[in-house]
């Protein structure tokens, strides 16, 4: 369990500062720092916004869907799922749920990854801050 230092408290690469989590952090009950000396496991969420060029839309979708396909052999990757909005034509969601941020960051280095990320930037008008999240669990992942 992490746990965040404070409001305005920024990491230097522009997101919240976090203290590693002790023993006494730990969630009730887990006593697997105690047992094994390491800290339980933390999944890495994001939920990311993306606003595609006007009428651009489904040819961002494609490329997210693709990209998806890719992430089938990344270690780490649990869901990795490509939403469009009913409300807003040129908005689309993606929702993503990794074993670890190292695992979300290593995905970069699949085959193709590098290139589809070029493919679909010019179709990009605007991104949202990510949010992150530590998934605790639910239908459609597995267990921590």
């Amino acid at each position: 369990m992490r746990r965040y230092i404070g409001a305005g408290a920024t990491h230097p690469n522009g997101g919240p500062k976090w203290r590693a989590p002790t023993t006494d952090s730990a969630a009730p009950g887990d006593d697997t720092v105690r047992r094994t000396g390491t800290l339980p496991l933390i999944r890495f969420g994001l939920f990311g916004t993306i606003t595609a060029r006007a009428g651009r839309r489904d040819v961002l979708v494609a490329c997210l869907l693709q990209g998806a396909e890719l992430l089938r052999q990344a270690p780490g990757c649990e869901l990795y799922v490509v939403h469009t909005s009913p409300t807003e034509a040129d908005v689309v969601h993606v929702m993503e749920v990794w074993r670890s941020r190292a695992d979300h960051e290593a995905s970069l280095a699949i085959p193709g990854m590098r290139e589809l990320v070029s493919t679909a930037r010019p179709l990009i008008a605007a991104l949202a801050d990510p949010v992150v999240t530590v998934p605790a669990g639910g239908k459609g992942i597995a267990s921590p």
